[in-house]
C-alpha cells in the first residue's frame, strides 16, 4: 500500500511540475509578444518625435518665417486708410 502511495505521489507530483513548466512557458511566450508590440510602439512614437522636432526646427528657421511672411501675410495685408489712424494725446 505504501508502494502504491509513493507512485500515485510521485506521479502525481511529475504531473504537476509538467503542467507548471508548460504555464512558464506560455506566459514567457505571452510576455515576449507584448514586448515586441511594445517595442514596435515605442519606435513609431520615437519616429513621430523625429518628425515634429524636425518640423519644430523648420518652423524656427528665419528664412523660412521670412519666406512665409513674404508669400502669405503681406498679401493679405491692405493700405492703411486715413480715416484709421488715430492720434493719441499725451499726458
Amino acid at each position: 500500500m505504501k508502494r502504491s502511495a509513493f507512485v500515485a505521489v510521485f506521479v502525481t507530483t511529475n504531473l504537476a511540475f509538467v503542467l507548471l513548466h508548460i504555464h512558464k512557458q506560455s506566459q514567457i511566450i505571452k510576455f515576449s509578444y507584448e514586448k515586441q508590440k511594445i517595442e514596435a510602439e515605442k519606435a513609431q512614437w520615437c519616429k513621430q518625435k523625429q518628425e515634429l522636432t524636425h518640423q519644430l526646427h523648420t518652423i524656427h528657421d528665419r528664412t523660412s518665417v521670412k519666406q512665409f511672411a513674404q508669400n502669405t501675410l503681406i498679401k493679405k495685408l491692405e493700405p492703411m486708410k486715413i480715416s484709421q489712424i488715430k492720434k493719441i494725446d499725451e499726458l
